[in-house]
């Protein structure tokens, strides 16, 4: 196993709760020119989207366990719990391992820390966040009306 770090701006970080989905921890990390060639000589599946590179902890499939959170910290190193919102600058603690199973074989990566460099405030929906409708207030779990069709 090598360790690797990677720094840049940040975007859906789901770093303190698995996804529902994939029940994995994960958050996105858009890397400059350099880190990207690092990143590429890794040989990990994973591609880039929109410069956008994600780093995930996935669930032991064999064994059914749910991956360990990462550690999340601020710029000094200590315990950081707010949300993080996208554009905040990150650098991710990465493991790589190889494998060789059913599904195939190559090097995959673990999630192992994520250093809060400079944070933006999560901007998303919360339990406050209500959508005004005429003289009402709908919770922000309601849908929105929908608007006519036009064509």
């Amino acid at each position: 196993m090598a360790t690797y770090y990677f720094t840049g701006d940040c975007k859906w970080a789901k770093v303190y709760k698995p996804d529902d989905r994939y029940k994995k921890y994960s958050i996105d990390v858009e890397l400059d020119e350099v880190q990207q060639k690092e990143y590429d000589s890794i040989e990990l599946k994973g591609k880039a989207r929109e410069g956008y590179v994600s780093f995930s902890s996935y669930p032991d499939k064999k064994k059914g366990n749910m991956p360990s959170p990462p550690t999340v910290m601020d710029a000094d190193g200590k315990p950081f719990t707010d949300l993080i919102g996208n554009g905040s600058n990150v650098t991710v603690k990465i493991e790589t391992y190889t494998y060789n199973n059913e599904w195939g074989k190559g090097n995959g990566h673990r999630l192992m820390a994520v250093k809060v460099n400079k944070h933006v405030k999560f901007e998303g929906e919360g339990k406050s966040n209500l959508v005004t409708q005429g003289n009402t207030a709908a919770s922000a779990s309601e849908p929105p009306s929908r608007p006519k069709i036009l064509f």
